[in-house]
């Protein structure tokens, strides 16, 4: 009897021991009738449900708890039920309960991860690596098919579903990394373009969820909260950017921008400056900065103009307008000191003291302005000297230089700098006709070189030689 006793023993022990076991393959065989996203949902549920029940009966066996095809199993259908929760949320047009996926979430982790850190079990490795690489693949391929139909919210969802699912088992998938922030930034302004600031908003969500320190990211961000003219969440972004990368001028040069753009001026000059004092020379921001402070002049001047002259508020905007234009001349004469050839600041320049009673100032740059561009288009003339768009621009600089100089010298009352301005027109002019004159004697029937010659000597006020000419082209057309 004591040898029965025994033999019964452990058979009931094998029996138990094959009854645990039978729980995984239960499963995997009820995984199997799951048909992920095109199945029918309540018979995917169904079978998901009777998976999971066998799984977690698996799952807290010390038989089975730490076999590698239990976990293998487990993280499968465990994802099944994040992906069905999101269908059946999709279906509803509901969001999907956060707290069940973010759960499931966490079982898939660590069931994938007790796999693959595993010291032995390549074959189960190989199965979760291939089932994520599935799914992966699946999202990836179809946010290239939404990127390429101009679809950027959804190629932005799409390929951050397949990096969040290469986050599953701590692989990220780089490429999806990239094409998301990509995809987001091209959806940003997408629906600012529609000013659609809500699907922004969850877009935006979502992705600095998974990108919180991605500076692409931020700037999106940045913007997408100033258009909304939340000015709040803008610099609460805006400090997080800075506190990644403190040392970042774009950053600051794009917020100064957008407030620009909203007609913030302090706040934008407050980035501006912010961004300048980092890099004195970082041209973007002086563009930017000194075309801001010069066109919130005019606006103030203009405000003024339609007040009643013995308003106090028309003194006090023309005041304003006038320290603008101060600060500006002086912010654009520092950044020349370096940067002396720069055309675009040498224009600023120029037009800010045409506003400002100050003469020699504004006749200082604007020569200094057409002197540059003369250079630049003998630069030009000399790479490509059968260029006709090339030759005319040369000689329209030089017609409008000249036409300054004579103006210059009308308006002003000083007789030796009258004398001065009128020398160096006689001089331009001289130059330009006999410059133009040499040109047309090498090519004496050249249709466009005839129409240059003509529309120059119009430029400069010679009628006579305008006349010739254009009859001249007239007889060749």
């Amino acid at each position: 009897m004591k040898q029965l006793s025994l033999t019964l023993f452990f058979a009931a022990l094998a029996t138990f021991s094959f009854a645990q076991k039978a729980s995984v393959t239960d499963a995997h065989n009820a995984y199997k009738r799951y048909v992920p996203l095109v199945g029918d949902l309540e018979t995917n549920k169904k079978a998901l449900a009777d998976a999971k029940a066998a799984i977690d009966l698996a799952a807290v066996n010390t038989e089975t708890a730490n076999a590698l095809d239990m976990h293998k199993y487990r993280g499968m259908v465990y994802y099944g039920l994040m992906e069905t929760a999101a269908v059946e949320g999709a279906m509803s047009g509901k969001e999907a309960d956060t707290a069940a996926l973010s759960s499931y979430e966490k079982v898939v982790k660590a069931s994938f991860t007790a796999v693959l850190n595993a010291p032995k079990g390549k074959g189960e490795k190989a199965e979760v690596r291939e089932f994520i690489n599935l799914k992966t693949t699946f999202y990836f391929n179809n946010g290239l098919a939404m990127f390429n139909a101009k679809k950027y919210s959804e190629a932005t969802m799409m390929f951050l579903g397949a990096f969040k699912i290469s986050q599953l088992i701590n692989e990220p998938y780089n490429d999806a990394a990239v094409n998301t922030k990509l995809s987001f930034a091209r959806a940003v302004d997408t629906l600012l373009d529609t000013k659609n600031y809500e699907e922004a908003d969850k877009l935006g969500r979502m992705v600095c969820e998974e990108f919180p320190k991605d500076l692409d990211v931020l700037v999106s961000l940045i913007n997408l909260n100033l258009q909304k003219n939340d000015l709040v969440e803008a610099e609460k972004f805006l400090k997080n950017a800075i506190s990644i990368d403190s040392t970042n001028k774009q950053l600051l040069l794009v917020l100064g921008s957008s407030l620009m753009e909203l007609k913030q001026y302090e706040k934008a000059s407050e980035s501006f400056n912010k961004s300048l004092k980092l890099d004195p020379n970082y041209s973007e921001a002086v563009y930017q900065y000194s075309t801001m402070l010069f066109n919130w002049s005019i606006e103030l001047r203009n405000t003024a103009a339609d007040l009643k002259p013995s308003d106090p508020k028309a003194k006090e905007l023309e005041k304003k307008a006038n320290r603008n234009l101060t600060e500006n001349g002086l912010l654009l004469e520092n950044y020349l000191k370096n940067n002396a050839n720069d055309t675009i600041a040498l224009e600023i320049t120029w037009r800010t003291y045409s506003f400002l009673p100050n003469d020699a100032k504004y006749f200082e740059y604007k020569t200094r302005w057409f002197t540059v561009r003369d250079s630049i288009m003998k630069n030009k003339l000399n790479e490509n000297p059968n260029d006709a768009s090339v030759v005319y621009f040369n000689f329209k600089v030089l017609c409008d230089w000249a036409k300054f100089c004579h103006s210059s010298a009308e308006e002003n009352e000083l007789d030796e700098i009258k004398a001065n301005y009128m020398a160096q027109y006689e001089q331009i002019k001289k130059n330009t006709s006999e410059a133009i004159d040499k040109l047309i004697e090498k090519k004496p029937t050249d249709k466009i070189i005839l129409e240059i010659g003509w529309k120059t000597y119009s430029m400069l006020g010679n009628e006579e030689k305008k006349k010739e000419l254009k009859a001249r082209w007239e007889a060749i057309k």
